[in-house]
Order: C-alpha cells, then sequence, then structure tokens
C-alpha cells in the first residue's frame, strides 16, 4: 500500500500552477512560436559542491507542461514543496477577502432571508425526489435491442432476479406498457431482425447481386455466413448486408453449404439467376460449392423443358401470323420471341478472393529455402524473447511492444520481424556478453532487415484490399502496384512472391464480370491485357443483355394499357405460367392467353445483332474517352452513354474480397463470449443480423 500510494502521489501534479511558474524555472528555446527545448535552471548541492542540474527536454517533451512539473516534483521536490505552499498562501487569502465582502454586503436580515431562498431555489433546480422522461415506447424498445445486440447484454439482466435493474427501468418500462422480463426481450430481438429482413426482401427483389460466403469454428461450433453484396441506387455505391448465419453442426461438405446457402436464397426469395458471382477463399470446399451451385436442379429442368421442349430455334419475325401459332407460342416461345430473349443466360461465376490469393502467395515466397533458413535463425530469438525475465525487461527499456507469430494471421511475419528489429540493440548487447540465444551477426541483421522491407509492401496492399469500398478497377490497381515492386526488389523472396502471385492469378482473373469491372474504370483500362480485354467485354455484355431482358420481362407483364405503371415480375418463366385460377373455366384461361399474345405482338423487340451493335457503339465511346482523372469510378459513369451506364455501376460493385464475412465472424467472437455460449441460433442469428445490418453506418 505504501509503495502504491507512493508511486501515485509521484503521479499527480497539482493544478494550480500557471506558466510563469514554469518560466521561473526553465529555459525554454523557441522556434518560431513553438517551444524547441526547455533546460532545468535549478541548481542543487552535489557531494558539497553546487551544480545546475542537466536535465534537458526537446521538441515534443518541451511542450507537454505535464512532463516537466514531474521533473521537479521528482528530482527537486524542497522546491515543489514551497510552491505548493505559496498557491496554499494565496488561495487562503483570496478565500478570506472574498469571504469578508460577502459579509459587509449582506449584514442585514432581509439579506440573509433573500440568500437562504435563493439557495432553496438553486438546490431543488439540481435535486429531485422524481424525475421526468421524454420517451415513446419504440425509442424504449430499440434501446433494449440495442443492448442485447450492440452493448453484448446477456438476457439473464432481464430476469426479475436482477432487482437494481429492474428498480431502476421497471417504473418506465410499466408507464410505457413494455415488457422487460427475459423471453420478452429475446422475442423482441428476433422479431426486430424478422422485420428487417423482411425490408431487405424488399430491397433485394428483383436486383442482381453477388454472394461472399465463409464457414469459422466460434466456440466450439461450426458456422457458415452469408453475405450479399449490390448496387443501391440512392446511395450510387455497393452495399454490403448479412443475409444469415447457420449452424452447420460441423458439416463442412461442398454439397451441403451449397444446399444451405440455396435455402437462404430462398428465405429472401432472391432469384438463383439474379446471382452474378460468388466470392469465397481459396479452400477446396467452398470452391466445390460453387461449383456445385451451378449444377442443374428441378427448377432449371423445368426452363429447359418450357423452352426447348420443341427443339426450335427460330428468330424474331415481325409478320408473323399470330392466329396459326395462338395454341403453341406458350408451350414454345421461340416462335415469336427471339433467341436472345429467351435464352438462359451464363451461370453464376467463382470469385477468389483477393486478399486469400495473396496471402497465399506471400506464403509461397516464405517457404522458399533461403527464407526458411532465415525465419529459422529469427524464430530462434524471437522464442527467447518471449521468455518472462526478458519480456520484463523489453517492457521497461522499449514499453507495450508485440513479436506476434500466427501463421493463419495476416501479415504476423512481417510483425515479427518488425518488432524484432525493434529490440535490435538489446539482443546485440547480451549477445556481446557472451549470450549464444541472442547471437546474431551483422549479416543476419542485415539480411532481416531486406525480409523487413520487402514484407513490407505487401503488409500495406492486405491492409489496402481490406477496405470496404475497394473495386474492381481499385483491386486490379494495388495487385499490379505490388507485383511492379517486388519485381523492382528483386531477390529470392520477392521473387517467389512474385511468381506465386503471376501463377495464382491465371485462375483470380477468371471471372468475367471482375474484368468488367475492371475494364470500365478509366483510370485502370489500361492494365487489362488483350486476351483480358475480350473476356471483359463479354462480362459486361452478359449483364447489359440480362438488363435488356428484365425491361422486357416487366413490360410482357405490365397490362398494355399502363406498360410503365409497375414492376411486377422479372421471371420470364412465371409469366409463361401465369394462366387463371384452376376453378376458372377454359374461355377464362383461352382470354388470358390471347391477351398475353397480344401484349407480345404490340412490343418491337430487336435481334439479336441490333443488341450487340447497341453495345459495341456504348463500348467504342466508352474506350474514347481516355484515362478520366476521377476519385471513384461511379463518378464518371455520367459520362457513359445511357444504355450502358446502370451495367457499369453493377460490374463496379461486385465483390474482390471476402473481408466482410471475416469482420462478420469478429463479431460472433464478440457475442458468443463465455456467458453465452450455448445461446440458440435463431437468437444467435438474429442478434448478428441486427448488429451488422441496423447498426453498421452508426
Amino acid at each position: 500500500m505504501d509503495s502504491k500510494s507512493n508511486f501515485l502521489d509521484n503521479q499527480l501534479i497539482d493544478t494550480r500552477f500557471v506558466e510563469e511558474d514554469l518560466i521561473k524555472i526553465f529555459k525554454f528555446t523557441y522556434e518560431g512560436n513553438k517551444k524547441n527545448s526547455a533546460i532545468c535552471q535549478i541548481e542543487k548541492n552535489v557531494i558539497g559542491k553546487i551544480q545546475r542540474c542537466n536535465f534537458e527536454a526537446s521538441e515534443t517533451s518541451a511542450v507537454k507542461k505535464y512532463n516537466l512539473w514531474r521533473h521537479v516534483k521528482r528530482h527537486h521536490r524542497e522546491i515543489y514543496n514551497d510552491l505548493v505552499k505559496k498557491k496554499d498562501i494565496q488561495d487562503k487569502a483570496f478565500d478570506k477577502r472574498n469571504h469578508t465582502d460577502e459579509e459587509n454586503k449582506n449584514c442585514g436580515p432581509s439579506s440573509i432571508k433573500k440568500l437562504k431562498v435563493e439557495q432553496k431555489k438553486i438546490n431543488s433546480f439540481f435535486k429531485s425526489s422524481r424525475i421526468s422522461i421524454s420517451m415513446d415506447s419504440e425509442t424504449f424498445r430499440d434501446g433494449l435491442v440495442e443492448m442485447v445486440c450492440l452493448s453484448t447484454t446477456p438476457l439473464h439482466t432481464f430476469t426479475l432476479k436482477n432487482k437494481g435493474f429492474q428498480k431502476i427501468v421497471g417504473e418506465i418500462a410499466k408507464q410505457l406498457g413494455v415488457s422487460i422480463g427475459q423471453d420478452a426481450v429475446r422475442q423482441l430481438v428476433i422479431n426486430t431482425a424478422e422485420s428487417a429482413r423482411l425490408d431487405l426482401m424488399k430491397i433485394l427483389a428483383g436486383k442482381f447481386c453477388y454472394l461472399k460466403f465463409d464457414a469459422a469454428t466460434r466456440a466450439n461450433r461450426n458456422f457458415l455466413a452469408v453475405n450479399v453484396q449490390y448496387y443501391d441506387d440512392g446511395k450510387d455505391k455497393p452495399v454490403t448486408k448479412t443475409l444469415d448465419i447457420v449452424d452447420t453442426e460441423c458439416r463442412h461438405d461442398s454439397l451441403y453449404i451449397k444446399n444451405q446457402v440455396k435455402a437462404i436464397l430462398e428465405k429472401y426469395e432472391i432469384n438463383e439467376m439474379n446471382v452474378l458471382s460468388i466470392c469465397v477463399d481459396n479452400a477446396a470446399n467452398m470452391t466445390c460449392a460453387v461449383r456445385h451451385f451451378n449444377d442443374t436442379d428441378i427448377l432449371e429442368s423445368k426452363i429447359e423443358t418450357i423452352l426447348h421442349e420443341n427443339d426450335v430455334t427460330g428468330e424474331y419475325c415481325e409478320e408473323i401470323n399470330f392466329d396459326d401459332v395462338s395454341d403453341q407460342w406458350i408451350e414454345n416461345p421461340n416462335l415469336i420471341l427471339p433467341s436472345w430473349l429467351i435464352g438462359n443466360d451464363s451461370r453464376v461465376q467463382l470469385m477468389r478472393c483477393g486478399v486469400h490469393t495473396l496471402q497465399l502467395a506471400i506464403l509461397d515466397g516464405l517457404k522458399k529455402e533461403y527464407s526458411q533458413i532465415i525465419l529459422t535463425k529469427i524464430r530462434q530469438v524471437v522464442v527467447k524473447l518471449r521468455t518472462p525475465t526478458i519480456r520484463n525487461i523489453l517492457l521497461k527499456l522499449y514499453g507495450v511492444t508485440q513479436s506476434v507469430d500466427t501463421v493463419t494471421r495476416w501479415g504476423s511475419t512481417f510483425v515479427m520481424i518488425d518488432r524484432l528489429l525493434i529490440f535490435q540493440d538489446y539482443c546485440e548487447q547480451v549477445a556481446a556478453a557472451g549470450s549464444k540465444e541472442l547471437m546474431l551477426t551483422k549479416a543476419d541483421w542485415g539480411e532481416i532487415k531486406i525480409f523487413r522491407d520487402i514484407l513490407e509492401k505487401p503488409n500495406a496492399t492486405t491492409i489496402s484490399l481490406q477496405a470496404a469500398d475497394i473495386t474492381p478497377g481499385c483491386f486490379m490497381k494495388e495487385w499490379h502496384k505490388l507485383a511492379k515492386f517486388l519485381e523492382d526488389c528483386g531477390g529470392e523472396l520477392a521473387n517467389g512472391i512474385l511468381l506465386s502471385m503471376k501463377k495464382r492469378e491465371v485462375k483470380l482473373f477468371q471471372n468475367s464480370h471482375l474484368l468488367a469491372g475492371i475494364y470500365v474504370d478509366p483510370r485502370y483500362r489500361i492494365l487489362l491485357s488483350d486476351e483480358q480485354l475480350i473476356k471483359a467485354k463479354e462480362g459486361l455484355f452478359d449483364i447489359f443483355r440480362r438488363l435488356e431482358k428484365e425491361k422486357y420481362y416487366q413490360k410482357l407483364n405490365t397490362s398494355t394499357d399502363n406498360a410503365c405503371s409497375e414492376h411486377m415480375s422479372s421471371s420470364l418463366e412465371k409469366f409463361m405460367n401465369d394462366t387463371s385460377d384452376s376453378d376458372e373455366d377454359e374461355f377464362e384461361k383461352q382470354l388470358d392467353k390471347k391477351e398475353k399474345r397480344q401484349r407480345i405482338s404490340l412490343m418491337k423487340i430487336g435481334n439479336e445483332e441490333e443488341l450487340n451493335t447497341c453495345f459495341r457503339q456504348a463500348c467504342r465511346i466508352l474506350e474514347g474517352m481516355g484515362r478520366l482523372k476521377v476519385k471513384s469510378v461511379f463518378e464518371s459513369f455520367a459520362l457513359y452513354p445511357e444504355s450502358i451506364q446502370l451495367a457499369c455501376r453493377i460490374v463496379s460493385s461486385m465483390p474482390t474480397t471476402q473481408v466482410s464475412v471475416e469482420r462478420l465472424f469478429s463479431a460472433l467472437k464478440i457475442i458468443l463470449n463465455e456467458r453465452r455460449q450455448s445461446m440458440k441460433n435463431d437468437l444467435l442469428s438474429a442478434i448478428l443480423f441486427n448488429r451488422v445490418n441496423n447498426y453498421d453506418e452508426s
């Protein structure tokens, strides 16, 4: 206790000191208006000789008054105490003078009575036996949900046994008519998530989107998390939302993952044909799950049966006699509609996470024999530095530092080497004293510095690629910048990482939508090779064609009298199967067919060649603009041809990494703490959904 009190006493500085008191003790030098140094002017007796204190503070330390007064208090205690006594005397004199003036002013009985009344008013203003709160029931419910979802408040807080909470909040809840029981709060959280899911379902209706999913283990439980990313018209940028998180019950095989993802899509009524790409890490089960995602299922088989059962591939003809095919067009729309309008869209594409791919390339470079020799020497020293005795010494010398070396953590090798170089002086001093465990030659230290300098750029690139608003063009820029840096550096480590990057980018850039997102970015289109340029246009045309089909489907599902009134459906299958109720007579069904034939006959649908011509013209205008200097790729789309603007926005909203899912698992670690590990999946999913989707911007 004594040592602790002495320590606290030494840390506390009297707050009554002013700048003039400091000038009497220290001599300051200035650089402009800023203090450059402070030299202590106090003289002290050292072995019978009067010597001036040699303390000097420079730059930042000279500006901080606390550091200077702390020196005076520690090393010149008598002077410090004298200053404190002077301040005490000044304060007493000031209080006595004010007290005398107040007595002379209020010497009469009436003035004393008036003073008491005023004091009573002040006390009644600040203190009250009751308070009034302006709050509605909706705000109160939102507060309860935030307590559980954001502040991770356990549900047992709301039990009747928690007398303190019930005493504070119970009266408010009673007046507002809100139950704060454990079961009621639990149901409130779940209902809030369900309401938000319905709102998200309406937003995603008919939208083209991208998926990101991953699996992880938390609190001895296995989870699969699915995120969706799409272009938001109002915000003019991509938006990421969490669809669901499910307990996989220790099943991580690709078929099970595929079925779970499809079940989530059905839950949100998302058409699988509207999913453009799926971003996953490089794990085999994840990539296989995306490939299985494209397997022909019952729905696709049904559509193919409807569209191709007669095996007719005729082109659209304006002079076709609709009466002759009145009984055939429903079964075989090829007789009336152009082939591009009824053809199947390209299937969902696989997107490998860019950050995971980069980390695998870095790991490949570190596995080289030369790198392993250096890393072995480094780890031998780091292991010794982790011993409790040396850690305490390093803590006193360098403060709080870390030397993490976790292979699964991004950039852990760079962090370990960077921290080791901080301890270089200590290691050299201990090695010079005869310790062989911390012995590294000057050549070794030189190689370690080279290692650090080379790994610093990949680590910075990893951090850049974790940004929430990273677009395909920005991803391409960061990838090529790193490749250029490694090429300029040379050496075995840099060449090892560079060769692995070039090898892995073959699969990374197979996604045509990713290349299309780079193609529409005028800043970084030039980075595409000729082969990638062709594939990029194919990816952009795929989305352009889908949007054109969606436009015609809306017209087909809207009455001729009110053709632009409302978006009813984006599915050709629903249009063809949208007949009258089963209990209606055959005559009503024939009228429905006739009405549908009339819609198609009034529509002017261009053939595939006209569609291609329109797209090629837009691309020529796009490429003719050259490199535009814009802060965001979305700023450039206003200059593009109107026919292609929406397609450009959609491909630019494509996720190049799945970092948002990794952050989701980080939040899961917080939610599933030691007191909440047995939480049921419905509540866990609701808490995570509310936390990420409802409060992500706040």
